[in-house]
């Protein structure tokens, strides 16, 4: 079984900087360096940022002209135009501002958000910081010398644009032409990244960006676009890196500025009404009036788990069937999560208080309608229906409910769905509106024999998979170990020695002691991993420690993901087909000498593992040997 070369050693030498351009831009990377450690300390210089693909006229010419303002400018502007500014903002200048931010970015973000809303309400979930790194790279637009802006809504706009009504005025007529511009280019991005009733792959929209976008938008910031179709190529992908680079970071430095995870914790990835958030830690539910929107009184914080078990508990009842409660369990943690992206204000929003992350949720059928299961539940009226729902059990109230049993199944399905949620094709938690029609069809689902992942992807359509969002720390200490036998050696192994393939099917044998010939090509193997043993592995699109990944079929590939920290994983993997000590010449492909050194542990983000072999999926193992 075959798999392609490893092109990191490329990838890797394509990163580095001439010493030349390191000299030429020390003083810009220094004044870069203090915005960049003020925000979450993702980089110690700014030159780590500088881009990532290789022409050297590119990369010349971007050091030493833009290096501020396509590196510094997209990331405070992503960060603090996305709503990030109670958690950043204070750290960069002291004073809850960030020098250079103006009126018109802010006016220009709001514009954004709102058009950005019209497409939520259809069920379209537009990368918002993706398009914001776009329209920004290479624009020098810090509004505060051009006097104050501000977004209008007018009453009057096209009929086939919705948002036309949408203007900016500043006091500066340049100003203002120079925001609606942005603003256009930023319509422009967001109708090319939809595809019918769902937003289009990265590949596709990096094909798109390609054809519909660079060549424009280099030709606005005044570069000189290469004649030679080579170097132009080269360039246009350049830039697309940039872009992708910048969203990345925002994420990466989001993440690490609201995460205190820790190994076997959940992290979920939602979209909020103010951006992309990784919601992790000492997660916790606050209770609300569901009149009043405030604090329930005489409610303390639920743990988020507890929130899951008490909803599932009181909205299907204890004695639903295993899958119809898991599935519902899935279904409740989801919505929890996605409410304050639909709602706004006080409904579901999610704040950092201390220690703890705590959403907010009405505590009655206008949200969700908890039980508590440890004390039982009353209200005014059956069920919490416009009516709220109090902790406790009592039987002289209108209405009442006793504590669920310890011994209760229910309490074990809904621990079996522990971090499971409804994830899109993106990776971002779904939002899993749900009735009590929705309810009973998850019972009818279950009694026809359907599985839970199964029960939600048939729901809710725009679910790729139910994925367990494990985050966070965790890993597996050492390597191969080239003198087990049984996991290496024919006849056993009976991979081709040196092939990614064998090396895939040695770790595997290490970590979880079976061999299984008939994994395929590297492209096949998470397909086949989680059918041929589901209660192993399930497939996920975000990796855990001890999890397999495979490339796409256009990149046949397989390795094994040793650690995951935050952003960044760790992988083995083998078949690089580089140079193995002094000797290489001696060596043959296929050879045992040669695949016993054509190996590498590396450590990179996600988003530079898809960039080498596609769209990366992974086989998460049920129990993974890192806990």
């Amino acid at each position: 079984m075959r798999c392609y070369m490893n092109p990191f050693s490329n990838f890797f030498g394509r990163k580095k900087q001439s010493n030349q351009a390191d000299a030429e831009n020390q003083e810009n990377d220094s004044a870069g360096a203090q915005t960049a450690e003020a925000i979450g300390g993702f980089v110690n210089k700014l030159k780590v940022l500088l881009p990532i693909g290789g022409g050297a006229t590119f990369g010349s010419i971007f050091l030493v002209i833009l290096p501020i303002i396509v590196v510094a400018v997209p990331v405070v502007m992503i960060m603090i135009g996305l709503g990030t500014t109670n958690i950043m903002a204070s750290e960069i200048d002291g004073t809850g501002t960030v020098e250079g931010w103006g009126s018109g970015e802010s006016a220009l973000i709001d514009a954004l958000e709102e058009r950005n809303e019209n497409y939520m309400s259809r069920g379209i979930y537009i990368d918002l910081p993706l398009v914001t790194s776009a329209i920004f790279i290479g624009n020098n637009v810090m509004g505060t010398s051009m006097g104050e802006c501000t977004m209008n809504a007018t009453e009057s706009g096209n009929e086939d644009d919705p948002m036309s009504n949408i203007q900016i005025q500043c006091e500066n007529e340049q100003a203002t032409q120079s925001y609606d511009e942005l603003k256009r280019e930023a319509d422009f991005l967001m109708e090319g990244m939809v595809d019918g009733d769902s937003v289009k792959s990265e590949e596709e929209y990096r094909a798109w960006l390609h054809d519909n976008f660079i060549e424009n938008k280099l030709i606005a910031i005044g570069y000189e676009i290469p004649s030679n179709a080579e170097e132009k190529e080269q360039l246009f992908n350049d830039m697309i890196n940039q872009i992708y680079f910048y969203r990345d970071m925002y994420e990466s430095v989001l993440e690490n500025s609201t995460s205190s995870s820790t190994s076997g914790m959940a992290a979920y990835k939602v979209r909020t009404v103010d951006g992309v958030r990784i919601v992790s830690g000492n997660i916790m539910v606050r209770l609300l009036d569901c009149f009043q929107f405030t604090p329930l009184e005489g409610e303390e914080l639920v743990e988020f788990e507890n929130y899951v078990l008490g909803t599932t508990y009181q909205e299907i009842g204890p004695e639903a069937a295993k899958e119809a409660a898991k599935a519902q369990a899935i279904a409740v943690r989801s919505y929890t999560l996605t409410r304050g992206k639909v709602m706004g204000g006080e409904i579901g929003k999610i704040s950092t208080e201390g220690e703890n992350t705590v959403i907010q949720m009405r505590a009655c059928t206008d949200d969700q309608a908890f039980c508590n299961p440890d004390k039982g539940c009353w209200s005014d009226r059956a069920g919490g229906e416009k009516s709220n729902l109090h902790s406790g059990y009592r039987p002289d109230k209108n209405w009442t409910r006793e504590v669920l049993s310890e011994s209760a199944p229910l309490r074990s399905y809904v621990a079996e769905t522990n971090g499971q949620v409804a994830v899109d094709k993106d990776g971002f938690v779904l939002y899993t509106s749900y009735k009590w029609e929705d309810t009973e069809l998850f019972a009818s689902l279950a009694a026809q024999g359907l599985t839970a992942p199964e029960i939600i992807k048939k729901n809710y359509p725009q679910t790729v998979e139910v994925s367990t969002m494990l985050s966070g720390n965790g890993s597996l200490e050492g390597g191969p170990d080239f003198n087990n036998d049984l996991a290496w050696r024919h006849p056993n192994n009976n991979y081709d020695y040196g092939q990614c393939t064998w090396f895939a099917a040695g770790r595997l044998y290490e970590l979880y002691g079976f061999y299984d010939g008939s994994l395929g090509n590297g492209n096949m193997w998470v397909q086949n991993l989680t059918t041929s043993h589901p209660d192993l592995f399930v497939r996920a699109s975000t990796p855990i420690p001890g999890s397999v990944f495979s490339g796409d079929a256009s990149h046949i590939h397989v390795g094994i993901v040793s650690a995951v920290n935050g952003n960044k994983i760790t992988i083995q993997e083998g078949n690089l087909k580089q140079e193995v000590g002094d000797n290489y010449d001696n060596y043959h492909e296929d050879s045992w000498d040669y695949a016993i050194r054509d190996w590498q542990t590396v450590t990179i983000t996600l988003a530079e593992l898809r960039n080498r072999y596609g769209n990366v999926t992974f086989a998460n193992p049920v129990n993974s040997p890192a806990s």
